[in-house]
């Protein structure tokens, strides 16, 4: 009886297209806004890096796996996997760069970066999985957004007298073009393999 769970599945990565769509607008204003007013004043500016830096890769590696968690069993477990290491190791290769008192010894950042490099090209893989299961999304490019500004902000730590906002946003403008580019690309070619392995046949529209 695969016909009703497939028709429920559809069912439900529509309202949650839905309802992302219906939030979407309000909260790029709503960031727009706060990004804005933030950094229009010089004590608040640090602070809001570190919101920006710490806030964006979850909120990127979520974004990326949520049309991808309403589908397939395997793929719903895949994306939630990706999106878990993603931000963790992001995450914690980020902390000490604001908060000196976190440190992390040198093999313990080295297996961070190789599991968040690991991440990227899992989410990559995911993505075109996703899309031989009927679930399209842009999971390679967001992970790559993750990666490249996890990878940049951890090997160039702010100077004493830097504008840590400004960092941050270079930063942030630098991994949309170059780790976001880069994941695009891994994310299409991941795809097409898949979907040359698996037919034509398994492919839905999502």
């Amino acid at each position: 009886m695969p016909e009703p769970s497939r028709h429920h599945d559809a069912l439900d990565r529509a309202a949650s297209s839905e309802a992302l769509e219906r939030w979407r607008l309000p909260l790029m204003l709503l960031v727009g806004v706060l990004l804005y007013g933030g950094a229009r004043f010089e004590d608040t500016r640090p602070y809001e890096a570190i919101v920006i830096a710490l806030g964006f890769p979850v909120l990127a590696a979520f974004r990326g796996a949520q049309p991808l968690c309403s589908g397939h069993p395997m793929v719903r477990t895949a994306a939630i996997l990706t999106t878990s290491l993603l931000g963790v190791c992001a995450e914690l290769l980020l902390v000490p760069r604001f908060f000196p008192w976190w440190r992390i010894g040198g093999t313990t950042a080295l297996l961070l970066t190789l599991t968040l490099l690991l991440a990227g090209v899992m989410a990559s893989a995911v993505e075109g999985l996703g899309v031989r299961h009927g679930m399209r999304s842009r999971f390679g490019a967001w992970a790559g957004m993750v990666v490249a500004l996890a990878l940049y902000l951890s090997k160039h730590p702010l100077g004493p007298h830097q504008d840590p906002f400004g960092s941050v946003v270079a930063a942030g403008v630098l991994s949309v073009f170059t780790g976001g580019g880069l994941g695009l690309l891994c994310g299409m070619l991941s795809t097409r393999l898949l979907r040359r392995d698996g037919g034509t046949g398994g492919v839905k529209a999502a």
